[in-house]
C-alpha cells in the first residue's frame, strides 16, 4: 500500500485544516489500539466540531504559546472569533481566563497595559514611562516571579477574554504517531506543497508504525518530557535523574528506547557538571550507554584526583572500547593514569603501528577560504579540484545503495515524510539488509574501467551504471547521503566515475557500513582527479587517476574523527593527504600582486 500525503494547495485558506484532518485520519487508521478511549472520543469530538471552529484551534496550537488574546486573533478564512471560540469552550479544546505565569504575562503585555498594570509599584520603584518593558520586567521581578494569577486578576481592565489551549498533549501525541519523532511538524507539508522537499515514494502497509503498543509510545514520551524539562533553567538535574531511574533503573529493552534514554543520561550528566554537581554527573554517565558518556565520567574523576576508581573503569572500558573515538580518547586517559599510578599501559599489548600522514605545506596569499585558495593553486582544466568534503563519498554511496536505503522493510518506513529509514543509525540496520547490500558490494568486484576498456572507448560497469541511472532518475529527492547542490551538475559525477576505481569505493562503502553515523565524517575537503592517470600517489609515488585533500590552515588541525578517516585511508592504500597552509605577508609580491588581481 502506498500512501501519499494530501496535496493541499497553499491557495485554500483552510490548508492547514486538511493536513491535520490527513494526520488524524491517518493515526486512526493505525493507531486506535494505542489510544485511551477518552483520547478516542476527544478526537471524535473534534471533528464533529463546526469547520470554523476547527480551524481556530488549529491555528492557535501551531502558534507559539499556550494562552492567546481573543481581541487580537484574527483570521479572515475563519470570521467571527466569538463564534468560533463558543463550541471549543463547550468541548473542553479550550478555556478562558486561566492562571499565567509572572513570564507569561510578560509575553502577553504591550509596553503600555504593562506600565498601566503595575502603575502604583512601578512608581515606588522609581521606574517612569520613558523606562523599558524589559526594566519594568526585570525590576519587578523580584517581588512577582513565583506568583501565577487568573488573567483577570493580573490585569481587572482585560478588554476580552483569554483563550488557553486544552488537549495539546493530546495533539502532540498525534504528531508523534504520525512522525515517530517531535522534531517534525506541520511544515513538512508546506515544504513539500512548495515544492522545497520532494521524498522517495516508499511501499508500507497500515501495520507498518514507528510504535509498536502504548507502552512504548509512553515510554518515548515520558523521556521526550525529562528532555524538555531539563532546558528549563530552574531544573535541578539532580531530581530528573533521581526520576528517571526510578522509573528506569536499568536500561530499556529496546535499542531505540535505550539510546534515547542513554543520550538523555548523558545530558543530564553535562547539565550537572555545569552547576558543579559532580556526584549527580558520575551518577548519569555510570547509568548511560552513550559513545561519550564514559570519557565525561572518566575524566571527571581524574578531576577529582580518584586515580584508582578511574583506573578500574578504565581498565574495564578498555576490553571493549564502545567506537574508535572512545578508543582513542580511553588511551589518552589511560597515559596520564599510569603515570599517576606508575602502572603499565595496558593498550599497548593491542597496539598497531599507525601509517604516517603525507603532508605538505603551502604559502599562500590570505583569503577567506583556505580550501579555494588551495583548490585554485593545484586545480586545472586537465586536473579539477572540487571541494566537496564528506559529500563525495556520501553521495556516490547514497546513489549506488538507492534502492537498499528505501527498501520497505517493516519498521523502517511508516509515514510520507520521512527522509531516511527510522533504523537508518541503529545498529542492527546492515544485518537486516546484509544479502542486498553484500549483492551491491559484488558489483563493485569487477576490475575498474580504467584497466579493460580503451579511453576512447569506454564501457560502463554495472555499479557505474547504476550510480548514473539513480542520479539521473531521483534528481532532487532527499537522500540522507546526498547533498543535491553538489550533484545537480553531472560534471563532478562523470570526473568520480571515470577516475575512482571500484576498489577504492569497496574500501570506503565497507567502512562506511561499519558504522555509518560516525564514519560519514572526517572526510577530506578536496578532491583532485586526472583522466590520464598524471598525479603522484603521496605515499608511494605511484601515477594515480585522483587524490583526496584535507586542508588545514594556519591556526587549524586536524580533530581526531579526521584524522582516524585519513589514517583508515591509507592503511588501504588509498591515496590522501594533508595541505597545510601559511598566508603570505601582506607585503610579499605574490600576496600584493593577488591583492591588486582582487
Amino acid at each position: 500500500m502506498t500512501d501519499s500525503p494530501i496535496s493541499t494547495s497553499l491557495s485554500d485558506p483552510l490548508y492547514y485544516l486538511s493536513n491535520v484532518h490527513f494526520i488524524m485520519d491517518w493515526v486512526l487508521t493505525r493507531y486506535a489500539d494505542c489510544l485511551h478511549d477518552e483520547e478516542l472520543a476527544q478526537l471524535n469530538t473534534f471533528q464533529h466540531l463546526p469547520e470554523a471552529t476547527q480551524a481556530l484551534w488549529v491555528r492557535l496550537v501551531m502558534r507559539k504559546g499556550l494562552h492567546f488574546r481573543q481581541e487580537k486573533l484574527n483570521y479572515p478564512e475563519i470570521g467571527d472569533i466569538t463564534a468560533a471560540v463558543e463550541p471549543l469552550l463547550k468541548a473542553q479544546w479550550v478555556t478562558i481566563n486561566a492562571e499565567v505565569t509572572w513570564p507569561e504575562l510578560y509575553r502577553l503585555l504591550t509596553k503600555a497595559e504593562w506600565q498601566a498594570c503595575f502603575e502604583t509599584q512601578g512608581a515606588a520603584l522609581g521606574l517612569t514611562r520613558r523606562d523599558s518593558k524589559q526594566q519594568w520586567y526585570q525590576t519587578l521581578t523580584p517581588d512577582y516571579a513565583d506568583q501565577q494569577s487568573i488573567w483577570t486578576q493580573w490585569w481587572p481592565e482585560a478588554p476580552a477574554p483569554l483563550l488557553s489551549l486544552l488537549q495539546q498533549d493530546l495533539f502532540e501525541r498525534l504528531k508523534l504517531m504520525f512522525f515517530g519523532n517531535l522534531h517534525q511538524d506541520w511544515s513538512e507539508f508546506i515544504l513539500v506543497e512548495l515544492g522545497y522537499q520532494t521524498h522517495e515514494k516508499v511501499n508500507f502497509t497500515a501495520e507498518d508504525r514507528a510504535f509498536e503498543d502504548r507502552a512504548t509510545l509512553d515510554h518515548y514520551w515520558q523521556l521526550h518530557q525529562w528532555r524538555e524539562a531539563l532546558e528549563q533553567p530552574a531544573t535541578s538535574p539532580s531530581r530528573l535523574l533521581q526520576a528517571c531511574l526510578e522509573q528506569y533503573p536499568s536500561p530499556i529493552n529496546n535499542p531505540w528506547l535505550e539510546e534515547r534514554r542513554s543520550r538523555l543520561l548523558w545530558h543530564m550528566g553535562l547539565a550537572a557538571d555545569r552547576q558543579r554537581d559532580e556526584a549527580t554527573a558520575l551518577l548519569a554517565w555510570s547509568h548511560s550507554q552513550y559513545r561519550e558518556a564514559r570519557l565525561r565520567q572518566l575524566r571527571l574523576m581524574e578531576r577529582q584526583g580518584a586515580y584508582q576508581e578511574a583506573w578500574s573503569l578504565l581498565v574495564e572500558a578498555l576490553q571493549s572500547p564502545r567506537n574508535p573515538a572512545e578508543k582513542l580518547g580511553l588511551e589518552r586517559i589511560e597515559k596520564r593514569l599510569s603515570q599517576k599510578l606508575k602502572q603499565p599501559i595496558i593498550s599497548a599489548k593491542n597496539a598497531t603501528s599507525r601509517p604516517q600522514i603525507p603532508t605538505k605545506t603551502l604559502q599562500l596569499p590570505p583569503t577567506t577560504s583556505v580550501e579555494q585558495a588551495v583548490a585554485a593553486v593545484l586545480g586545472s582544466e586537465s586536473h579539477p579540484v572540487y571541494y566537496t568534503e564528506n559529500h563525495l563519498f556520501n553521495g556516490l554511496f547514497g546513489l549506488l545503495f538507492w534502492d537498499i536505503i528505501f527498501a520497505p522493510l517493516p519498521g523502517a518506513f511508516f509515514h510520507p515524510f520521512q527522509e531516511r529509514p527510522a533504523d537508518l543509525y541503529r545498529a542492527d540496520f546492515v544485518q537486516r539488509r546484509q544479502s542486498a547490500i553484500h549483492q551491491r558490494l559484488e558489483l563493485l568486484d569487477t576490475p575498474s574501467p580504467l584497466a579493460t576498456h580503451s579511453p576512447s572507448q569506454p564501457r560502463p560497469d554495472a555499479w557505474q551504471q547504476m550510480i548514473r541511472d539513480h542520479w539521473q532518475a531521483k534528481q532532487g529527492i532527499t537522500n540522507p547521503f546526498v547533498y543535491w547542490p553538489l550533484w545537480r551538475s553531472s560534471a563532478l559525477l562523470d570526473w568520480a566515475l571515470e577516475c575512482i576505481d571500484a576498489q577504492t569505493l569497496q574500501v570506503i562503502f565497507r567502512d562506511l557500513l561499519s558504522d555509518l553515523r560516525l564514519h560519514r565524517r572526517g572526510m577530506p575537503d578536496l578532491v583532485q582527479f586526472s583522466a590520464q592517470g598524471e598525479l603522484s600517489h603521496p605515499v608511494t609515488g605511484a601515477p594515480c587517476h585522483y587524490q583526496l585533500i584535507e586542508v588545514k590552515g594556519p591556526t587549524d588541525r586536524l580533530q581526531d574523527h579526521q584524522t582516524r578517516w585519513i589514517e583508515r585511508a591509507l592503511t588501504a592504500g588509498l591515496p590522501v593527504s594533508v595541505v597545510h597552509v601559511q598566508w603570505l605577508a601582506s607585503n610579499h609580491p605574490i600576496a600584493a600582486q593577488s591583492e591588486i588581481a582582487s
